[in-house]
This record gives structure tokens, C-alpha cells and sequence, in this order.
């Protein structure tokens, strides 16, 4: 009995020596591994985990399944704020955006403009390259739109006893006389034109009311107002026509 207590030794030895210690996951048949608590694993990842949120093990997942080389993110934006393909941006200052673009010269009725130091600008009327003044479009008793001069005066004292013969009214102090007046019909549209002529030198004029031509005494506006001559007149179809339309 004696002669075998060493073989018995090193059996004992062997089986604590076949490769596995405390701790150690030991693989059974199918791949499962235990490990030193009892808990079994096959490799995968346990689903029924309540801590699994469908990201797999040492992969940074992004929206859309996307992956960090994509660098997708939401909205269709991407890292470093590039722009897609096709996304550029319009011009602007446009021709579509230019107001003044809706006010055309022509050969005759010429658009004026006003700019600032700084490049503003804003349209300022029309001028009459034909007969060199500034003007405004207006209906006139005939019907038509003409531009007629600016700035011009209105009539409303005569000089003759049947009122016809304009007379055209300024105010003391206020600089340079208009050199255009004009009459208007009953529907207070330009009737007649005329340039400004002298000053009026008599002391009585005349004013239209209720149908009647009445005598008026001027010298009670001495230093108040100054009165002007109508100088010639000149037909309404001296000046541009603009046909109306609707786009």
C-alpha cells in the first residue's frame, strides 16, 4: 500500500493543475461559459436586460443609423456646419430687389433720382427733357394723363372782369417764384397752362362766385402776397401722354 501512496499524490496534483482556477468562466459543450456565481454566457449580448438600450459593445451609434466617418446629424445638417450640395445661397441686392428698377426713363420723360453720401437712393419725379422742367403725372380736363410742370401755382384771382385772364398768387418771403401756373376745370383737373409772367401792378382783381365774376381790392394783401401775370400758355397736348394699364 505503501508503494502507491505516491502515484495517488500525483493524481491529486493533475486535477488541480488542468488549466482552470478560482473565478475562471469554465466553457461547457455548446461555448457557454459559468463563471464562479453560476451565471452562464454565450457570447451574446442579454437582451432582456433592462439596461440594454440597442447600442452594441465599443460602437458609437448616431441617428439614422449613421456612423462617426458620417457625421450625420439631425435635420439633414453635418458636422462643421457644411452645407449639402445644391444648398447655396441666393445673391442679394438682386435686380428683383431693386425698387428703383420699377421707374424707366424714356427718350422724352426722364426719371429723376435723389442719393445720400452713404448711397441711398429714392425716386424723385420725372423732368420733361423736351421742354426743360420737372413735372408729375395728372388727369386733365381732356382726359388724358400728361406729365404737367412742377412745381407750378394755381389760379384762383383774375385780372379781367371775366375772369379769364389768370392771376397767380405768392406768398411774401418764399423765394423763388413757380414758373408754371395753371387753371383748373369744375372737376379740379388742369384745364389751362401757363408760364409765370410779370408782376401785376394793378390794385383791383377778381374772383369767380355763385356763377359771377366779382371785384376784389388787392391793396388789402400789400405785403402779404404778390401777384403775377399768366405768361404764355401752353396746350395741354404740349406735354407727354402715359397710358394707364393693369398687369
Amino acid at each position: 500500500m505503501t508503494k502507491w501512496l505516491p502515484l495517488l499524490f500525483a493524481c491529486a496534483f493533475l486535477a488541480s493543475c488542468d488549466g482552470t482556477t478560482v473565478g475562471d468562466e469554465i466553457p461547457d459543450e455548446n461555448g457557454s461559459t459559468t463563471d464562479e456565481n453560476g451565471s452562464t454566457s454565450d457570447g451574446s449580448t442579454n437582451t432582456d436586460d433592462p439596461a440594454y438600450d440597442g447600442t452594441a459593445p465599443d460602437y458609437q451609434q448616431w441617428p439614422d443609423g449613421a456612423t462617426p466617418d458620417d457625421q450625420q446629424w439631425p435635420d439633414g445638417q453635418v458636422a462643421d456646419d457644411e452645407q449639402p450640395d445644391g444648398g447655396e445661397t441666393p445673391d442679394e441686392g438682386g435686380e428683383e430687389d431693386d425698387p428703383l428698377r420699377l421707374y424707366k426713363s424714356g427718350s422724352r420723360i426722364r426719371a429723376r433720382f435723389g442719393e445720400t453720401p452713404d448711397g441711398a437712393k429714392q425716386f424723385f419725379g420725372w423732368y420733361d427733357n423736351q421742354i426743360g422742367t420737372d413735372c408729375a403725372f395728372a388727369q386733365t380736363a381732356e382726359g388724358l394723363y400728361r406729365c404737367i410742370p412742377t412745381p407750378i401755382l394755381y389760379a384762383s384771382y383774375y385780372a379781367n372782369s371775366s375772369c379769364t385772364t389768370p392771376l397767380f398768387m405768392v406768398a411774401v418771403g418764399c423765394g423763388a417764384v413757380a414758373s408754371w401756373g395753371v387753371t383748373y376745370d369744375e372737376c379740379a383737373r388742369p384745364g389751362h397752362v401757363f408760364q409765370v409772367g410779370s408782376v401785376y401792378g394793378g390794385g383791383t382783381g377778381y374772383v369767380r362766385s355763385g356763377g359771377n365774376c366779382v371785384s376784389l381790392d388787392l391793396s388789402t394783401y400789400a405785403g402779404i402776397y404778390t401777384f403775377y401775370n399768366a405768361g404764355q400758355e401752353y396746350p395741354l397736348s404740349s406735354f407727354q401722354t402715359m397710358n394707364i394699364s393693369t398687369e
